[in-house]
């Protein structure tokens, strides 16, 4: 876009008329035609734009960190930069940086601690799940109680009426989440979180319905399909 806008300068063009036809403003055309007059070219200059955040050496002293501190972030490395070099960096150039290497930088995981009525839940699921042949499932309830996978689930329910999640929790065994979330309306008593393991086909399905208290003789009720490698 540069050499039609050098061109129509030099027919004479105004600069007013080229700012309206390519949407720029006057001081883009105004400075490239400078450029211009004075190298007789229009190229970039080696050298501008941004500087590197970090030089060789402080790179150097990343790899250094990240085989002392496997398990540290981003931020901690930067933070241990600082106090060595006296250069502040964001933990994403720490990050790009571990990453061209072929290392990464831990994730901090945000984990929302379980309530009461959770924590019953998980033991009842781990009292019905122990005598099972399918042992590696009671590490799913501790995942799947969380609030923050909790939410997950509601919220891609509530676009569809039908949600098929892809195992993307890393667990292994599971093919597929099928969930539904419904709100129910008791008289009596509030009814207990059921779940049971039962065997279609060749596949095993285990059907997991989960209930949330929204209020008085109100629940949520979340049933997962999850069926099983055979």
């Amino acid at each position: 876009m540069r050499w039609p806008i050098v061109g129509r300068l030099e027919a004479s063009q105004s600069q007013v008329q080229i700012c309206r036809e390519f949407n720029l403003t006057p001081s883009v055309v105004c400075n490239l035609w400078k450029q211009f007059q004075n190298t007789e070219s229009i190229e970039r200059k080696p050298g501008q734009g941004r500087p590197r955040a970090t030089t060789a050496r402080k790179d150097l002293y990343l790899f250094i960190l990240m085989r002392r501190k496997r398990g540290a972030t981003a931020s901690q490395f930067s933070r241990d930069l600082y106090a060595a070099t006296g250069t502040g960096v964001t933990g994403v150039p720490v990050s790009k940086r571990l990453n061209e290497r072929g290392f990464f930088a831990k994730r901090p995981a945000v984990c929302a601690p379980l309530m009461s009525i959770d924590r019953t839940v998980r033991l009842a699921w781990n009292r019905v799940i122990i005598n099972s042949r399918y042992l590696w499932i009671s590490t799913w309830p501790i995942r799947i109680l969380k609030r923050s996978i909790w939410y997950l689930l509601i919220i891609k329910r509530s676009h569809t009426t039908k949600t098929l999640v892809r195992s993307g929790l890393h667990c292994p065994g599971i093919v597929a989440v099928i969930g539904a979330v419904v709100d129910v309306q008791f008289d009596d008593a509030l009814p207990p979180i059921l779940n049971a393991l039962e065997v279609e086909g060749r596949k095993p399905r285990l059907i997991l319905e989960v209930a949330q208290h929204l209020g008085e003789n109100t629940v949520r009720t979340t049933v997962l399909w999850m069926v099983l490698k055979a």
